[in-house]
């Protein structure tokens, strides 16, 4: 069984911060290594529902870490120019892989597509907050008397 639960190996630095925020409003919890082998401790005591993977600090034989890996999803991101570390990530079984700047830019939306559906919470749209219609005149200005 999958724990809410997103493993990352990635430079303690402000991807942790960005990831973290969101990760706790889902109601996920987040662990972050920075070594493959902590990554591979891990993964061997608990099953995450998501594992990132920052190629840039050599994470070693992917292999190992997709065999882990059981269940979770696994996205990885490298520097746009490494076309080594992509393709390594991609032959090993990396559902996703992209460059760290798409990583970083939409962290939340890779998070959600990567999490099971059932698990996120849901939300409302203000209408059915409220019970009324929103209408697009709400947001025009009003004239001056």
């Amino acid at each position: 069984m999958q724990h809410r639960l997103v493993v990352a190996l990635a430079p303690n630095t402000y991807f942790g911060c960005k990831v973290v925020n969101f990760v706790h409003q889902i109601g996920y919890e987040y662990k972050q290594v920075e070594t493959r082998a902590a990554l591979v401790e891990t993964l061997r005591s608990t099953t995450p529902a998501l594992v990132c993977v920052d190629l840039s600090l050599d994470p070693g034989n992917l292999l190992e870490i997709t065999g882990q890996a059981a269940e979770a999803r696994l996205v990885a991101y490298a520097p746009p120019g490494d076309i080594t570390a992509h393709q390594a990530a991609r032959a090993a079984g990396f559902h996703e892989v992209m460059p760290n700047i798409q990583f970083h830019r939409e962290v939340p939306r890779i998070l959600r597509r990567n999490l099971p559906v059932e698990t996120l919470p849901k939300v409302q749209s203000p209408t059915q907050r409220t019970g009324e219609a929103m209408s697009w005149r709400r947001f025009l200005p009003r004239p001056r008397r």
